[in-house]
């Protein structure tokens, strides 16, 4: 009889509808969460379109000032399209404006197209020149506005970069000027006094003798014989000079034959070491050192080319070593030595300034005067003291 009847407790009932609803309410929940979640994932992705098309254009918008900014100048006066771009970039921009001004009235001349018209041109230019003849009137030229862009930070920067490196090369320029002048006057000056010990000097070397000449025509023996004794002192002291000047001429001598033995044996020394083959060419020059024969051929060789300087030539020439044109000539080997083109090439140019700096020596197999000959391609002639350029002068 159990299996006839469905029997549903009330209980039983109330609680399935209680899940129903409350199953249909949690649908519901996740659904409007879901719905919000979607809609919040599309208002962030139209916010980071909007905000990258806004710094694109924002970046668009720079790059226009900043090309603008290449074409015109701080000092340069701005049309308003330009102006506008470049306030939009970031940049200052400044507005002026000109002053007012006017023209006065002026004749109106202008040149006859007919030759034949010079004379009415002429009457005409007369009456316009009195003030009958027709006129160009004034007119007031009213103030107008303009822009220019302030310097920017980069700029001052630079400007004041290159106001401080003119401001450092005109003082270096006027102390060598100062130089100058201090040394043309002081020298001036010593030639002044060495002029006046001179005159100083000939005057009592007059005086003296006359005083010997007088004292030798003395009736005094005592006289006679002390007038002599001055003479033999001026003899002595005449001979002393005598051998100061060949001491300071032969100190000289040696000076230069030492200056010019000094690069010539430096330059021959290198001609002959093996190791330089190793600091040439290519790879050589531009490689590191590590054997002592070729780290000290390097040092030598960097030795001679300092020694070959401006101004270590301008020494050499005034000691009386070498001539100007000789010190062109060395200017030029020590210029156009270049380890990198190899050592043959080196060695080419070393051998121009043994050339050079071997003729004149003591003893040596040097060429004779008047002779000519080309010298690291140029033209020179042996005056017997050194190479001079041909129709020059040393």
């Amino acid at each position: 009889m159990a299996g006839r009847f469905d029997f549903k407790s009330p209980g039983g009932q109330f609680n399935r509808t209680l899940q129903d609803a409350l199953l249909k309410a949690e649908i519901q929940r996740r659904n409007f969460y879901f719905e919000n979640l979607e809609a919040d994932s599309r208002i962030r992705a139209t916010a980071r379109a909007e905000a990258e098309a806004r710094r694109a254009a924002a970046l668009a918008t720079h790059q226009d000032a900043d090309r603008t900014a290449g074409i015109y100048g701080p000092s340069a006066d701005l049309n308003p399209e330009a102006a506008a771009t470049l306030r939009a970039g970031g940049y200052q921009v400044e507005d002026r404006s000109t002053l007012p001004a006017a023209t006065i009235a002026m004749p109106a001349t202008t040149a006859p197209v007919d030759p034949r018209q010079a004379a009415v041109q002429r009457g005409q230019d007369i009456r316009a020149a009195m003030g009958y003849g027709p006129t160009v009137a004034a007119q007031d030229l009213p103030s107008q506005s303009y822009s220019r862009r302030a310097e920017t930070y980069a700029e001052q920067l630079a400007r004041e970069q290159r106001e401080a490196a003119q401001a450092e090369k005109d003082e270096a320029r006027t102390f060598r000027n100062d130089q100058a002048v201090a040394q043309r006057t002081f020298q001036g000056e010593q030639n002044d006094a060495n002029r006046q010990a001179r005159a100083e000097q000939s005057a009592a070397d007059r005086e003296l003798k006359t005083l010997i000449a007088s004292m030798s025509q003395s009736q005094s023996a005592e006289t006679r014989a002390l007038g002599s004794q001055l003479k033999q002192l001026q003899i002595e002291a005449e001979k002393d000079k005598i051998e100061a000047s060949r001491k300071d001429r032969d100190q000289a001598t040696k000076a230069k034959a030492q200056g010019r033995s000094n690069v010539k044996n430096l330059a021959q020394g290198l001609i002959d070491d093996p190791n330089l083959d190793r600091i040439t060419g290519n790879v050589g020059a531009t490689t590191p050192d590590m054997l002592p024969g070729s780290i000290d051929a390097r040092a030598r060789l960097v030795q001679l080319v300092n020694s070959l300087s401006l101004n270590e030539r301008e020494k050499l020439k005034g000691s009386g070593a070498i001539s100007d044109f000789e010190a062109k000539m060395l200017g030029a080997a020590a210029s156009a030595i270049d380890p990198r083109a190899g050592a043959e090439m080196v060695r080419k140019h070393l051998k121009a300034i043994v050339a050079v700096m071997s003729d004149g020596e003591p003893g040596g197999n040097g060429p004779r005067p008047g002779e000519r000959r080309m010298i690291n391609g140029q033209l020179g002639e042996w005056d017997g003291r050194g190479w001079l350029p041909v129709g020059g002068g040393r």
